[in-house]
């Protein structure tokens, strides 16, 4: 594109670099073969005639069509194809899901509207209800005002018979109270004298320790582990166990006096118990008292119920009736689902005129794809006949056929070349496979120059270079001669270098001769 691009690719490392107006910077592969709008196989069927790469008619029909493919970007138009076959589909499914949906939309409609009939004849009903239902509360509610009435003069009455006994209640309660104080100090008493006794039951145990562990000890402290005189030991083991029987004497004396204030207390509380048998009126205010206290529940379980009731009563008054709020709502539901229906329908409508648009070029661009190939076909064809007359096959002519379109729609792979010799006769059409020696070798290089000014001037490329590299294995004689001198033809009336690199020394008027040379000095070229 009219800037200088000098292109480096190194081995160990591996490296790929660009370098343009002074400045180098590093590429992949596909942005390389982006730049030069060749890939590695166009390249080496136009401007390096590789020696591994075989010439384009030796290679199979679906490698020739597959450098055909990618030298025309035909892939481009059946991709396009599959992607107009792929929104037909979708379409497709679009228009049935919108017809399902609005089957399904409709049927909907046609239950809602039944269901609102059925939730009005239903609010009738409820409403008819809703009315006993009133009278029924209004009743309850009159009759627990009657049994709260009669329920609090007997609570009065209750109450004065209370009172009386409540002051003939107090004077019993006063005998009773001061054996009540008796026995509360009796019982204090009691605490104490267990807490001695404990105390004293503590210290014996703890005498008893020490005495073990001193007949235990034998001539070591059983304290400090120091050695210690026998003598001594024994004087101390006989005062232990002197203030052991202090200490058991004084435990068993704090036990007996323990047991006789505990009988005082069964005593005294026996005495109470009796005394309180004896209390009548007290007993009777008990009971006076409980059943005052079951007329003051049962007076407070009325007047729960009857608020409970009178809620109840305000609460239907003001209910709403749960159908008249669904009738709404369906009614608007129904509204909702016919203006959906309509403009479903209108989208339908829209949807089959696109569906016959698009369905118009899944074929469409398959002819477009046709018509390009029978484009470039007709170029190739006229490229490689130009170059079979320069090379001396005047009346020959090559012709190309690709896929095609089968019935069922499908594409019949495969490039063919067909070659007739100018008989004149049909019969003598063959493919090129059928020719050898030195007439096939003129229709290879005819091919392969053909193709590599095609390859080209489709990419609007100018080369003024092209090698090519142990061609000439496959040539003899005249064949050898032929093709030179059409290289050299080629390259004169193009401007361009055309290098033949091998291993043969050929005689040939080359414009000029680049010799590589490899011996004991080193590896050098010779011009």
């Amino acid at each position: 594109d009219g800037v200088f691009t000098k292109i480096k690719r190194t081995y160990k490392p591996n490296a790929l670099t660009i370098t343009q107006n002074k400045v180098t910077k590093p590429v992949t592969q596909e942005q390389l073969e982006a730049m030069l709008r060749l890939s590695p196989d166009t390249f080496q069927q136009s401007v390096i005639m590789g020696q591994f790469s075989r010439m384009f008619f030796d290679l199979k029909p679906a490698e020739k069509l597959s450098i055909f493919t990618d030298l025309m970007d035909l892939e481009y138009w059946l991709d396009k194809s599959k992607h107009a076959a792929s929104v037909s589909n979708e379409l497709e499914v679009e228009y049935n899901d919108l017809q399902l949906m609005l089957s399904r939309l409709e049927a909907t409609v046609e239950e809602v509207k039944r269901a609102i009939a059925s939730d009005e004849e239903a609010a009738k009903r409820e409403k008819a209800e809703q009315g006993e239902r009133l009278d029924t509360i209004r009743g309850g509610l009159r009759s627990l005002e009657h049994s709260r009435r009669d329920l609090i003069e007997t609570l009065h009455k209750h109450a004065e018979i209370a009172g009386d006994l409540t002051v003939r209640a107090k004077v019993e309660a006063e005998a009773i109270a001061g054996q009540e104080k008796v026995l509360e100090d009796e019982e204090a008493l009691v605490d104490e004298v267990k807490d001695k006794h404990r105390e004293a039951l503590a210290d014996l145990n703890s005498h008893d320790r020490q005495i073990e562990r001193l007949k235990n000890a034998k001539t070591k402290c059983p304290a400090c582990g120091q050695k210690i005189d026998t003598s001594h030991l024994k004087i101390e083991l006989v005062r232990l166990q002197k203030d052991r029987v202090k200490l058991a004497k004084s435990a068993s004396l704090i036990a007996d006096m323990q047991a006789n204030i505990e009988a005082e207390c069964e005593r005294v509380s026996g005495g109470i118990e009796v005394a309180k048998r004896k209390c009548v009126a007290w007993q009777k205010l008990e009971r006076v008292e409980g059943e005052i206290r079951e007329y003051q529940r049962t007076l407070a379980n009325i007047d729960r119920e009857s608020s409970d009731l009178k809620r109840e009563l305000e609460r239907l008054k003001s209910q709403k009736s749960a159908f008249t709020a669904r009738i709404q709502e369906n009614k608007a539901r129904v509204e909702k689902g016919e203006k959906r229906i309509r403009q479903g329908k209108k989208q339908l409508q829209k949807l089959e005129g696109l569906k016959g648009d698009v369905a118009f070029w899944v074929k469409g661009f398959k002819d477009i794809r046709l018509f390009e190939i029978d484009e470039a076909l007709m170029a190739l064809e006229v490229e490689v006949n130009n170059y079979l007359i320069e090379l001396g096959m005047e009346r020959w002519t090559v012709r190309f056929d690709v896929e095609r379109e089968t019935k069922s729609g499908g594409v019949s792979r495969g490039f063919q070349v067909l070659v007739d010799p100018g008989a004149g006769k049909g019969t003598d059409v063959k493919p090129w496979e059928a020719w050898s020696g030195g007439e096939g070798q003129r229709l290879r290089l005819a091919g392969a120059l053909g193709l590599a000014n095609l390859i080209l001037r489709q990419r609007g490329l100018e080369c003024n270079l092209q090698v090519w590299d142990e061609k000439l294995y496959w040539l003899s004689g005249t064949g050898e001669e032929d093709m030179l001198e059409l290289l050299q033809e080629v390259a004169k009336r193009n401007e361009k270098q055309i290098w033949i690199v091998d291993h043969h020394n050929l005689s040939f008027p080359f414009d000029g001769v680049l010799t590589a040379i490899k011996d004991k000095k080193g590896s050098r070229l010779e011009l």
